[in-house]
């Protein structure tokens, strides 16, 4: 009977220390840690939100299984859901930096698309301008579009600098900004004075 209970004891405090002795699983843990981070540097907030937030919300419960664990006694930690959650994380994360990229090349294209065909309408809208007759309301009329497509040129450049440093939202913005001045100058043009006014004698 003595031996029996002192081969339980045993057993019990071997139980006990092998419980004691469970560590995090650092690697597991850093590699969630380093995939977030990649997918924030990727800018996934902007370019692909709605994998961003999958990202942080599992990167959140890995943080919160986290600190659970901690808050235990060592004796009772277990990591068996922080390595599952780890590797949760670290998929999400990594699906938000392929998506980032895919989002960041169609912005690009659509920044693009826009610069070039407002150039060209404000190109368009330039020439029509020069065309405008030559009589006093004609004139008149002519200033204010001068000044929109001035104003459309301006933001266009802007728009092309932001493109060439990566501002892919920003540059899309500007670029429907100054697409918006553009179509006001149309305007502008369509209400001018066309012809050639008569004299009565």
């Amino acid at each position: 009977m003595h031996r029996r209970a002192l081969v339980v004891t045993m057993a019990m405090t071997m139980a006990w220390t092998l419980a004691g002795c469970a560590k995090p699983p650092q690697a597991a843990i850093d590699g969630a840690k380093q995939a977030i981070d990649a997918a924030r540097s990727a800018e996934a907030g902007t370019y692909a939100p709605d994998s961003s937030r999958t990202a942080e919300d599992a990167t959140g419960r890995l943080d919160a299984e986290l600190k659970a664990q901690n808050q235990k006694p060592a004796i009772l930690r277990s990591y068996k859901t922080t390595t599952e959650l780890s590797e949760a994380a670290q998929v999400a994360a990594q699906k938000a930096v392929v998506d980032a990229d895919a989002g960041k090349q169609k912005v690009r294209q659509e920044a693009t698309l826009a610069i070039e065909s407002t150039r060209e309408a404000a190109g368009q809208a330039r020439a029509a301008v020069g065309k405008l007759p030559k009589s006093a309301a004609a004139q008149a009329a002519r200033q204010p579009i001068e000044a929109d497509l001035a104003a459309a040129e301006a933001v266009l450049a802007d728009a092309q600098s932001a493109l060439a440093a990566g501002k892919l939202t920003d540059a899309r913005t500007k670029a429907e900004a100054a697409s918006g001045f553009v179509s006001k100058a149309k305007a502008g043009l369509d209400a001018a004075p066309r012809g050639v006014p008569t004299h009565r004698r």
